[in-house]
């Protein structure tokens, strides 16, 4: 489609960089490598080329990957420098590496578009000027101002003008590929109709408008009737000319503005789809951008051309899913806890194998629900009332009582404190694991361990080790998978016996996140997060590496859930409801 003209500027051989320069219609390419033999450097660059006959790169992340695979590999960022264009139809797909640096001109406007270590994309537009300059070719431009060199047809001749001005020792290894893009070869051909002597004679003969009017008027019997005839038509002719012809001029800026934002709006979704594998939050940012470049659109467009922004709404919401994998879920009715007795209601609850113990802290009693089989028990203690948090092992149920400690009611309905709050902050939640019970103390900013022992259990000891239990004040739940997992509003922290893992979830609105409760144990691979005041539910492997985004209008009245057989279980006053995973 663009017929491309090249400029090269190439240093004389140096004894410590070598350089190479690749300059075709679609690929641009000026290197220079420090402490790297040219022989090195010329095989690299010519399996580079040889594959990118074979199988050529269609993507941004394909052409970069490509670039690593092939030039990066040769040194370090420190050695390896680099400035890359791959075109594919319209698009300018851009790579630099190593301090390399692209430069453009458009339509009078010159400066710098990327440089360092990173990556863009954007359409081409004809007479589009374009530099490609490695690390070692900036560092010997430095006084000169390249900016003059760009943004003309002429970009390519001054190419000769750089040469005299940098002498031949000083721009020893430096390479700069400067790019012209003009239209294609082909010309448009106009074609025009000749004028016949009969349309001549009709054009010249024929009455004129004025002329038709001045006819049809000699019927009147009086001129001032003719003149009043004459200057209404001219006058309603004039209004609806200039009326007609500020609307068309106004129509035709508001589509040259929706043509602008759509190529920009274009070229930051498909740069934020190809990022995304990598850099989720790049691609995030990319596509903020894109929406950002619609509401400017938008204040300028008020009202009008709704159809066209509503078409780049929807391209737009529908990029940012696709990246950050958001699903929009539909809601059912599990469990009503009335059918277990009347006025019956849970405020927490836990997963404990397939059964869900239910907390009902006001009437002192918990339910356990078979999930399965959707079958029932009760225990009521007056001792229950209060309690915060409850779980099942052993056949002894244990619930925890921030006034009182931990208490366990055994088969027969025994009841027993087995743990006494001294020493409590503010006990948030707790779990089992093994038969050890672990209180989040978020007040004190420990998790206090309580091993399993014959007459009970030990006295308290902090999970953690030394200088690591201060992090987690305020925290707001935890698990236990072997690992322990402490949720706070914004992240999750996990620890292994004691000493912090690295574990960073990446989000992709991370700012905009408030976390009430989480999910996870030793029986699914996930970590689930969810933000009640957004209703959503994050899911992360245990790595911390972002999976997905479930968002259904449940999630916001939801006081606590879990996760069983591919289904979201969630708990809100006296019903459960499920959500599909």
């Amino acid at each position: 489609m663009f017929k491309v003209e090249f400029g090269v500027f190439r240093g004389s051989d140096s004894e410590t960089v070598s350089s190479a320069l690749v300059s075709d219609t679609d690929i641009m390419i000026a290197l220079d490598a420090s402490g790297i033999s040219k022989e090195k450097v010329n095989t690299a660059v010519e399996s580079f080329k040889e594959l990118f006959k074979v199988t050529p790169p269609k993507t941004l992340i394909d052409f970069k990957q490509l670039l690593d695979r092939e030039l990066s590999s040769l040194g370090s960022d420190d050695d390896i420098s680099y400035a890359a264009g791959l075109v594919v139809g319209e698009i300018l797909y851009l790579v630099v590496s190593g301090g390399g640096k692209v430069m453009a001109g458009r339509d009078g406007v010159v400066g710098p578009i990327i440089e360092g270590n990173t990556t863009a994309s954007g359409k081409i537009h004809p007479h589009d000027t374009f530099l490609f300059l490695s690390k070692n070719f900036l560092e010997i431009s430095k006084e000169i101002d390249l900016t003059t060199y760009i943004g003309s047809e002429q970009a390519i001749s001054s190419v000769d003008e750089l040469h005299e001005k940098l002498n031949e020792e000083k721009s020893a290894g430096a390479v700069g590929l400067f790019t012209l893009f003009l239209h294609g070869q082909e010309e448009a051909v106009v074609q025009s109709l000749p004028m016949t002597e009969e349309v001549s004679r009709t054009v010249v003969t024929g009455p004129s408008f004025i002329e038709k009017i001045k006819i049809r008027g000699e019927n009147y019997s009086s001129k001032k009737k003719l003149t009043f005839v004459v200057v209404f038509i001219l006058s309603l002719v004039l209004i609806w000319s200039v009326g007609f012809g500020v609307k068309r001029r106004n129509d035709e800026a508001a589509k040259k503005k929706i043509q602008i934002a759509s190529e920009t709006i274009s070229a930051k979704i498909d740069e934020a789809q190809n990022v995304a594998p990598l850099n989720l939050s790049r691609a995030t940012i990319l596509a903020g951008e894109a929406k950002e470049t619609l509401d400017a659109l938008k204040k300028e467009l008020g009202d009008s051309h709704k159809s066209e922004t509503d078409a780049l709404s929807t391209k737009i919401s529908t990029v940012q899913n696709k990246i950050t994998n958001r699903q929009d879920k539909k809601y059912e009715e599990f469990y009503d806890l009335s059918l277990i007795e009347k006025n019956g209601q849970a405020q927490n609850m836990a997963l404990i194998d397939d059964n869900l113990v239910l907390i009902n802290s006001k009437s002192g009693k918990i339910y356990t629900l078979s999930l399965p089989k959707k079958s029932n028990e009760v225990l009521k203690k007056s001792d229950l009332v209060g309690a915060t948090a409850g779980s099942f092992y052993n056949d002894v149920y244990s619930a925890l009582i921030p006034s009182k400690g931990i208490i366990t009611v055994d088969s027969e309905g025994k009841v027993k404190k087995v743990i006494d709050k001294e020493g409590w902050n503010n006990p948030r939640d707790y779990t089992i694991f093994n038969g050890n019970i672990y209180v989040l103390d978020s007040g004190a900013g420990d998790v206090h361990k309580y091993l399993v022992a014959e007459d009970g259990y030990s006295k308290k000891t902090s999970y953690f080790g030394s200088g690591q239990g201060g992090l987690i004040k305020g925290a707001l739940g935890i698990a236990i998978d072997s690992s322990v997992y402490i949720l706070q509003s914004d992240s999750v922290l996990k620890y292994t016996s004691g000493e912090k893992t690295d574990f960073r979830i990446t989000l992709p609105d991370s700012a905009d996140v408030s976390f009430t409760r989480f999910f996870t144990n030793d029986k699914v691979d996930r970590v689930y997060l969810l933000d009640s005041r957004h209703g959503k539910i994050i899911v992360v492997s245990k790595d911390g590496t972002y999976e997905k985004q479930i968002e259904s209008q449940i999630f916001v009245k939801a006081t606590n859930f879990v996760v069983f057989e591919n289904k979201i279980i969630l708990l809100s006053g006296n019903k459960l409801y499920s959500v599909g995973l």
